[in-house]
């Protein structure tokens, strides 16, 4: 008998402080385990632990990116589990403003002007971040003009209100379901 035909990449989504020793106990007890059954069904197994794909120096634009991309890109391996989500009683890590924005939410204020841009590359257009921003007092006056314009104006910018209080993991864990909603699987 060959080696496996097939492979799957679950994500394992979590807050990082509080599951360090539950994250290793899979990593080093269940994984091996899951593995060995995979391997006789002719499927391998690479769980993905973003403990270890979130490079130090990230920015948080480049952070949230790199968390979606993998929850997707989990998902993408085809039929499956796709995510693991430990739940604690931590909230996480919450990302000052979004990557992006509705262009309507463009009229939420000056600092949100100076710091999106308009990107017509996309299907429905949308604002983009500039560049990762260091400027504190800019990014939370963006943050407040946001808020309020998503509470003001819901209908011109959906979904807006909830990217600026969901945690980072909030969001991977909304992905999630939302994708495991378009899989079709038999496991």
């Amino acid at each position: 008998m060959g080696g496996p035909t097939a492979g799957k990449q679950p994500c394992i989504s979590s807050t990082f402080v509080d599951t360090q020793t539950e994250r290793d106990a899979i990593q080093r007890e269940i994984i091996p385990n899951v593995r060995g059954i995979a391997a006789r069904l002719g499927i391998s197994i690479n769980c993905v632990d973003m403990r270890f794909g979130i490079p130090r120096d990230s920015t948080s634009a480049s952070t949230i990116h790199t968390c979606l991309q993998t929850v997707s890109h989990c998902f993408s391996q085809g039929p499956g589990p796709a995510f693991v989500f430990l739940s604690t009683d931590k909230y996480g890590w919450v990302p000052r403003i979004p990557t992006w924005i509705p262009c309507k939410a463009m009229r939420a204020g000056k600092a949100t002007r100076q710091l999106y841009a308009k990107d017509s590359s996309y299907v429905d257009e949308r604002a983009v971040l500039r560049e990762e921003q260091n400027d504190e007092k800019m990014v939370e006056t963006c943050r407040q003009e946001l808020m309020a314009f998503a509470k003001e104006k819901e209908e011109d910018s959906p979904g807006l209100l909830s990217v600026l209080s969901l945690s980072m993991t909030a969001l991977e864990v909304q992905l999630g379901m939302r994708l495991s909603a378009y899989c079709n699987s038999p496991i």
